[in-house]
């Protein structure tokens, strides 16, 4: 038997891959001050460094798209903090940080490089970091086709978590739009709004690489944790970790007797 399905914070049984989804948004707003905290404890300094290609008279599109690539470095200390979580390990924000740097060597060979446009990342990242498995081994790659054999449900939960920051960032940008230029009409509005940068100047650059970075880290602890319970319902699904909950509370009852 498996004794880490003896010690889940959840209790294990059959999901559907909606109610695991949503089971990882309940367990994401259980510990969401820690995963925020971790979440701007990365992005901010990456957001700083993406800043620095202005001083180089380079669009500020290809600093949007720095923060956009290192995605998956914030959201891996995440992923390792409700990994402890999880399995009713005391898990820490420090911890998390510390445990993360030991990933950053498979990190860059995967979702940092061939793996960046993978439309399944937080459901098959814990293969990697979790399990250990080597990034482009066979073992990892027959390991991720059994887990993914009857869900294409992460697909969804990315596409849905990316049109929140979407929707999220044009609202925003579209009020700053609106707060700095009087008498706008919305037609005038929504073409600022598509060509948002290069309406902002000097310091208003920074509000505008700050507001994708305040959308990813609100919306991603959402993310990682819906992926990783998709994992985790899969593995239970798999390893049977429900029948054998059944049975350890069956041999919990005889011998309270």
């Amino acid at each position: 038997m498996n004794q880490n399905a003896l010690k889940l914070a959840i209790k294990p049984r059959p999901r559907t891959h909606w109610q695991a989804m949503d089971a990882g948004f309940l367990f994401a707003r259980q510990h969401y001050g820690a995963l925020l905290l971790l979440m701007f404890t990365v992005a901010l300094p990456v957001t700083l460094l993406a800043s620095s290609v202005l001083l180089f008279d380079l669009s500020i599109y290809v600093a949007i798209f720095l923060q956009w690539w290192f995605k998956p470095l914030y959201e891996l200390p995440l992923l390792l903090y409700l990994s402890k979580a999880v399995f009713n390990q005391q898990p820490s924000v420090r911890g998390a940080l510390a445990e993360s740097k030991k990933h950053l060597a498979a990190l860059f060979r995967s979702y940092l490089s061939i793996y960046r446009l993978s439309t399944t990342r937080a459901f098959t990242a814990p293969v990697i970091f979790l399990e250990q498995q080597r990034v482009l081994s066979k073992v990892r790659k027959n390991r991720v086709d059994q887990l993914t054999q009857t869900t294409h449900r992460a697909f969804l939960l990315l596409l849905a978590c990316y049109h929140f920051e979407m929707i999220g960032f044009y609202l925003c940008i579209g009020g700053l739009l609106y707060l700095q230029q009087a008498n706008v009409d919305i037609v005038q509005l929504l073409s600022m709004l598509l060509d948002g940068a290069n309406v902002f100047v000097g310091y208003e650059l920074l509000a505008y690489l700050a507001v994708p970075m305040t959308l990813f880290c609100i919306v991603a602890p959402f993310y990682v944790s819906a992926g990783f319970m998709l994992y985790i319902n899969r593995r239970a699904e798999i390893e049977a970790w429900d029948i054998e909950q059944q049975f350890n509370d069956i041999g919990s009852r005889v011998n309270a007797r």
